[in-house]
């Protein structure tokens, strides 16, 4: 967020502050205290381990409760409840992922994926995912056929041979339902390959199709950076004008001549500011410290 920003060719700081004040809000801003409640809002959830973090029709029914209490935007109130969650993710990987053999053997007797995800405080899909390289016969699967296996579990999945040999009793239990049109086509599919389907459908942060919808957001918000230098007449340089440059390095946008940028806080009010990555996210000031130093 740019507080206060002046072209060093022309020491004008007065004028380009005008010019920010000018642009168009499309969103109110936050008070502190609304801020504030916001942050322990996402706290909350993840201390106490709420439902809605593992099913994706409860998340977006407690998101669209908060956003109209909070008066906060959608997209907003998502990246700073996933950033948080993130935190939080890092913090029991390690642990999670040294009991994945007790968490595969609870798999054996018949509990779901996603069961044993919410047990562990641990989303769906990062647990299923865990749990493949424990499960699969190819106990080396590399990344890449782990993700090939989660995009697509139906043909990577759908032959409960893939299973090794000590956890194919597994597939005796009863699974998550599938479509008809699946079900038609792979009428004998593996417990195992609904369960994979049933995970990447329901967690409602991680996976390919969150991915792909923060890749879609961001895209929208450099063309916003780019709208808004424009402006400002800060002249620059976009990443794909760079690339075509052959540089070496491509941030989303180089600015032609470095402008300073006034901090809020600290004994140095005043930063000089080379280039810009548009970086679409929401944090808590506890995260931005941690992501500054």
């Amino acid at each position: 967020f740019i507080c206060s920003i002046y072209h060093e060719r022309r020491k004008d700081p007065v004028g380009h502050v005008r010019m920010m004040k000018e642009l168009p809000k499309k969103h109110p801003d936050l008070s502190l205290a609304q801020y504030k409640a916001i942050v322990k809002w996402c706290d909350n959830a993840i201390n106490q381990n709420q439902d809605f973090l593992y099913d994706v029709s409860l998340f977006t029914k407690a998101l669209k409760k908060s956003c109209t209490e909070y008066q906060i935007q959608s997209d907003s109130l998502n990246s700073l409840l996933r950033n948080t969650h993130v935190g939080h993710v890092k913090k029991i990987t390690r642990n999670v992922k040294n009991r994945m053999s007790n968490h595969a053997e609870r798999y054996t007797r018949g509990h779901s994926i996603a069961e044993i995800a919410k047990d562990n405080r641990y989303p769906p899909y990062l647990m299923a995912r865990a749990m493949l390289e424990v499960l699969l016969n190819n106990k080396k699967i590399s990344r890449k056929g782990l993700t090939e296996a989660m995009r697509n579990p139906v043909a990577k999945l759908g032959d409960p041979s893939v299973l090794a040999e000590k956890y194919s009793t597994s597939e005796s239990y009863p699974s998550p339902p599938v479509s008809e049109e699946i079900l038609e086509k792979n009428p004998t599919i593996s417990r195992l390959a609904r369960e994979i389907l049933h995970v990447v459908e329901l967690d409602p942060m991680y996976g390919p199709s969150h991915d792909e919808a923060r890749h879609r957001i961001g895209n929208n918000y450099e063309m916003l950076l780019v709208d808004i230098l424009k402006s400002m007449d800060v002249p620059f340089e976009t990443e794909d004008e760079l690339r075509e440059k052959g540089t070496s390095r491509t941030p989303d946008v180089l600015l032609s001549t470095p402008v300073a940028v006034e901090i809020p806080c600290g004994s140095d009010n005043w930063r000089i500011v080379c280039w810009i990555d548009s970086k679409v996210s929401v944090m808590s000031d506890k995260q931005i410290l941690r992501t500054s130093k």
